[in-house]
């Protein structure tokens, strides 16, 4: 649940801010005749993510125990793509963003008064798109079922409330902070995902099975509270094979050195 919650509370404040550039600018600029494109934009991308989540429910519900194990391992590393780059991309972009979604507004408006809808949907589909993804692989791999749409519910809605109030000038967070932590807790939690496709890809034989790297069930047993913890937090396997406790070390290794740097830590070295 609180895997789920995390990625509801980043990804829809992601989104929600979005969404508040472009209505701030066009009250700024005195276009509010123009709103309503920007929320059938919206309308239509939130509409779009939620067929894609309901769309691989169905897909699973319906193949055999084969193929919803490819399935999931497929799934599971297209989540590990579509995160990987969005948490980069954001480090990368949210200095200039604000500007870059003025630029295409301004350019919507003097081409076509649909292109305004456009932009509102490319933006937003984008980030709903991944998040559906995200917290369908999420709630397979922590093993959580309904409880872990609860935890993204309930991350959506404190995003848009946080959203709402940020908008209005009623709360003021350090943003650069909370994408940063945020960003370093999703990479965290998608290479324990990576490690899970690895696991149904071995089930279904198309990677070959390797020994144990190692076994830590004699301080994290089974089903402990612990062990529960861990496993709805970060995917957590306390018994991974060799080739998946060599995926998971060198993707986060990797990620997370590069991340780091985007922002320019201390430790992390400059770019």
């Amino acid at each position: 649940m609180f895997a789920n919650f995390m990625i509801g509370l980043r990804e829809g404040l992601e989104a929600a801010l979005i969404i508040g550039i472009l209505i701030a600018y066009l009250k700024k600029t005195d276009r509010l005749q123009h709103l309503p494109k920007i929320v059938y934009g919206i309308v239509a991308a939130v509409a779009t993510a939620l067929l894609a989540g309901l769309g691989l429910s169905a897909i699973e519900e319906h193949a055999s125990e084969t193929a919803e194990i490819a399935i999931t391992g497929v799934t599971s590393l297209l989540a590990v793509i579509f995160v990987t780059w969005m948490v980069f991309w954001m480090a990368r972009t949210a200095r200039h963003l604000n500007k870059e979604l003025q630029s295409k507004i301004d350019t919507a408006i003097e081409t076509s008064g649909l292109a305004l809808f456009f932009i509102a949907y490319f933006t937003v589909v984008r980030e709903g798109i991944e998040t559906s993804i995200f917290l369908w692989t999420a709630a397979k791999t922590t093993g959580e079922g309904q409880y872990a749409w609860v935890g993204a519910f309930a991350g959506l809605t404190a995003a848009s409330i946080l959203g709402y109030w940020i908008y209005k000038g009623m709360l003021k967070i350090n943003l650069g902070r909370f994408f940063k932590y945020t960003g370093s807790y999703l990479l965290v939690l998608t290479a324990g995902i990576l490690e899970y496709a690895i696991g149904e890809f071995t089930e279904i034989g198309v990677l070959p099975e390797t020994a144990t790297a190692f076994d830590l069930s004699f301080i994290t047993p089974a089903d402990s509270p612990i062990e529960i913890f861990l496993s709805t937090t970060i995917a957590y396997n306390g018994a991974p094979s060799m080739i998946q406790a060599a995926a998971w070390f060198s993707f986060l290794v990797i990620t997370l050195t590069l991340y780091l740097r985007q922002y320019r830590l201390p430790w992390a070295g400059k770019k």
